[in-house]
């Protein structure tokens, strides 16, 4: 199901929708009406949010276990300058790829008071991730970033350490799961060092020692730490 804050109201028609938003020339507009009936039910719970001139209550988008595919991803593209208030994007096992990490990263930067950036399972890989991550520094009151469970590696966890270098609110980041080896994640665990607001960081690899889990916890001793 997908979620968004704000308060529905009586449901309209598709075509007072429609017609209320003839006059607009707007890239969502024009998405919606062609790509209407194609739409999964979250991305259009969002597009009649949006017609109804409530695009900018909308504080959460989530989708979890669907595959977006190229037009899933061209209507988030199209739709993330309409809802730039948005605070949660969840975005869980829907085969974002590298291809729809391109498709998305032309307006993620746009939800510049996004909260949580959740992006598991996502066949994510280095170049995806970086292509994400170039959007991330825009967005100044970010709290939570989850990449675990992709296929990233220590050239994608350089791009997150320098995505997430400057964030002065960050209180979780979870990258368990992809192919961090010891001492990239020491890396980042370093860098993590000077973030007073952090809670937790997730970096669990299974096959790692002890020894290697305790390398990489060292410069946070004082941080809930959880690993796998």
């Amino acid at each position: 199901m997908g979620n968004c804050s704000c308060l529905q109201s009586p449901k309209e028609t598709e075509e007072f929708l429609l017609i209320s938003a003839a006059d607009s020339d707007s890239p969502a507009v024009l998405a919606y009406k062609t790509h209407c009936e194609k739409m999964i039910p979250e991305l259009r719970e969002v597009y009649i949010q949006f017609l109804q001139h409530k695009g900018k209550k909308i504080q959460k988008l989530e989708i979890k276990e669907k595959e977006l595919g190229e037009l899933g991803c061209e209507l988030l593209c199209k739709i993330f300058p309409e809802i730039i208030n948005l605070k949660e994007l969840i975005l869980s096992n829907t085969c974002l790829g590298l291809e729809g990490a391109n498709k998305i990263a032309d307006t993620l930067s746009d939800l510049r008071k996004l909260e949580k950036l959740i992006m598991p399972r996502n066949k994510l890989t280095d170049e995806g991730v970086e292509i994400i991550c170039q959007a991330i520094p825009y967005m100044g009151e970010i709290r939570e970033i989850d990449f675990s469970y992709n296929d990233i590696t220590s050239v994608g966890a350089e791009k997150i350490e320098e995505a997430v270098m400057d964030l002065e609110h960050l209180e979780v980041l979870r990258v368990e799961g992809n192919n961090l080896k010891r001492r990239s994640l020491e890396k980042l665990a370093k860098m993590l060092e000077g973030k007073s607001k952090l809670k937790v960081f997730e970096f669990g690899v299974s096959g790692m020692t002890e020894i290697e889990i305790e390398s990489i916890k060292k410069p946070l001793p004082k941080l809930f730490t959880s690993h796998k």
